[in-house]
């Protein structure tokens, strides 16, 4: 009866630390995961800035072409 209950206590107590090992996995996964999306959004903020700035460049192009255009 009594090498029952250890066993049963033994078998809780490492229930218990799996589940807190389990824990703490996820909780790394979730760190790592938000990062990932901060990261992401970072990336596509700088993407359509460089958008942006090749818009703005072709049409700078193009207003240079205008002018000489104009020129002759």
């Amino acid at each position: 009866m009594e090498l029952t209950f250890s066993v049963i206590t033994i078998l809780l107590v490492l229930l218990v630390m799996s589940a807190w090992r389990a824990a703490s996995y996820l909780k790394k996964i979730s760190e790592s995961n938000e990062l990932a999306v901060r990261c992401l959004d970072a990336h596509e903020l700088l993407l359509r800035k460089m958008q942006k700035e090749q818009e703005r460049q072709g049409a700078d192009i193009e207003t240079i072409k205008d002018i000489a255009a104009d020129r002759k």
